[in-house]
């Protein structure tokens, strides 16, 4: 399989500008032929354009093109003379001409080809083309503007902004009340349409809904208005798949005054071995796996998150795992202090012990009673410390 890379004048003679070509990530060509699927395709073009920073519009032709021909505005031609899927992003805005450049998927290897050229004339049968959705993130924060579609072809999303009704109080205006700004969505999955209302600020709307086990959540509608300006509206949308339901172990506090030896951590335990060190220390002072719901857990099925909260002078305080969610390459686990205040004169320790499904994806902690940081997995080598100083200190205790 070839490919014919030319620039041509109308009459074929005179070579009048050149034609930048990029080759993303890899060489071009490959001896292996996987067929590059439409969708598939979709998804490489739209990974490559979530780095555009700028407003676009991509089109795309709707079969594989065996042999094309790209015409510039200066009348240069590209031949291409192979199986693949082509692209044409469109930079164009209003009262400008149209700029913008091609991406072209090899249909036998995937390889992306991205043609650049000094100027490029718009297709004269753009009509004719499939327009293509700009990419919507799972896991990550999505931007689509006032009337742009966002879309997801690996799970078969797209959603559009339909209407933003901003009446948030303007800078440099002084309101009696700070207003809101509900954002009218349209959503299109694989099973049927829905429409839905959110609000970043929860205050006549809330902010995020699930729908076919997938949550969206609003983040915030951007820019702020400003007095006497005429504003464009971006939407940040966070989608990520549902909510884990968690079994939970245990829940409550530890009364050793700091003598279990178990400091504020995040542990993810996948053994038994790990799990009954655990269990050790947290009733070296207190009988506290009595009231747990089980502690005979299969760790073949399951894998357990247990959250310990610093010692705090006083009861009444808790430590919330308060939502566990599956993204697409990690399980995030949101950690809380629900409760902040004392009621007792008894120092405390709170802890929060739950089972998930065993997964290979990371987990990562979004701790907001501390602020965001990444799991501490304790495995191997660290944990092993971390439980044998337990073990040691527990010992020391009792000898006192």
């Amino acid at each position: 399989m070839s490919i014919i890379i030319r620039t041509l004048t109308k009459n074929n003679i005179i070579m009048k500008k050149v034609l930048l070509l990029i080759v993303a990530s890899f060489a071009f060509f490959s001896a292996f032929s996987v067929q590059i699927t439409q969708e598939q395709a979709d998804e490489i073009v739209l990974q490559r354009m979530s780095q555009e920073t700028r407003n676009y519009a991509l089109y795309a032709k709707e079969n594989v093109q065996t042999k094309m021909t790209i015409t510039t505005s200066a009348g240069e031609e590209l031949e291409l003379n192979y199986p693949c899927w082509v692209y044409c992003v469109s930079l164009n805005t209003a009262g400008k001409a149209f700029s913008g450049r091609y991406l072209i998927v090899n249909e036998s290897n995937g390889n992306l080809l991205e043609v650049n050229p000094e100027s490029i004339a718009e297709p004269n049968d753009l009509a004719e083309w499939r327009t293509v959705d700009k990419l919507l993130k799972i896991g990550e924060i999505t931007e689509i503007k006032l009337g742009e579609t966002a879309s997801n072809p690996q799970y078969g999303l797209s959603l559009r902004v339909q209407k933003i009704s901003d009446s948030r109080c303007p800078k440099g205006v002084i309101c009696e009340w700070p207003g809101f700004v509900p954002v009218q969505l349209h959503l299109t999955t694989k099973n049927g349409q829905y429409d839905f209302t959110l609000e970043p600020s929860s205050i006549a709307f809330k902010n995020d809904t699930v729908i076919e086990g997938i949550k969206y959540q609003l983040i915030d509608v951007l820019p702020y208005p400003v007095y006497g300006e005429t504003q464009t509206k971006t939407v940040k949308i966070l989608v990520n798949n549902q909510s884990i339901i968690p079994t939970l172990i245990g829940k409550g506090e530890l009364y050793g005054n700091g003598k279990e030896g178990i400091i504020k951590q995040n542990l993810v335990i996948s053994d038994k071995t790990e799990w009954d060190k655990l269990l050790l220390a947290m009733n070296s002072v207190n009988s506290v796996s009595n009231r747990f719901t089980e502690t005979d857990i299969d760790f073949s099925k399951y894998q357990i998150i247990a959250i310990f909260d610093q010692i705090q002078s006083s009861g009444g305080w808790t430590i919330d795992i308060t939502d566990i969610t599956e993204c697409q390459n990690e399980i995030a686990v949101t950690v809380e202090n629900l409760h902040k205040y004392g009621v007792t004169c008894v120092m405390t320790q709170p802890y929060h012990i739950v089972k998930i499904p065993v997964s290979g994806k990371k987990i990562v902690f979004k701790d907001k009673t501390v602020g965001d940081f990444m799991a501490k997995n304790y495995y191997a080598d660290a944990q092993q410390l971390y439980f044998d100083e337990v073990i040691k200190n527990n010992k020391e205790n009792n000898k006192n």
